[in-house]
């Protein structure tokens, strides 16, 4: 089972790439613009690119979000699908509480999509 110690080894796009970099950063779209001496507008096209990238490593959190967003599920969807609150799931995708039930919910369901995805995990060190 994953756990959100491991990174995962998965190709990304240049958008989801941006999306994760930013998330990591905990900035709002307005403030990687401003950053990045861009429009919002410009920086929303940017997390919309889909040019696929090499392989990047993102941990398990990082994953369950890219799930997420692959899906075009909303948290209130997902929240709901899982029986708990968009709050609640919003607390989990943030690290500050146990994800391991968001996880399980992903890696049981990326199961049942064929070849999909693959992912690869490690401990982060190459090993």
């Amino acid at each position: 089972m994953l756990d959100d110690n491991m990174f995962i080894e998965i190709p990304l796009s240049a958008g989801e790439w941006e999306r994760i970099l930013r998330a990591r950063d905990e900035r709002s779209q307005a403030e990687r613009a401003r950053d990045l001496k861009v429009s919002r507008w410009a920086y929303q096209k940017w997390e919309q690119d889909s040019s696929m990238l090499s392989s990047k490593m993102i941990t398990g959190l990082e994953w369950c979000r890219l799930q997420r967003w692959r899906s075009g599920l909303s948290q209130e969807n997902l929240a709901s699908a899982l029986g708990i609150t968009r709050i609640w799931l919003n607390r989990m995708e943030n690290g500050l509480v146990s994800n391991n039930e968001l996880l399980e919910y992903w890696e049981f369901n990326n199961k049942k999509i064929d070849g999909q995805f693959k992912v690869v995990v490690t401990d982060g060190r190459g090993a």
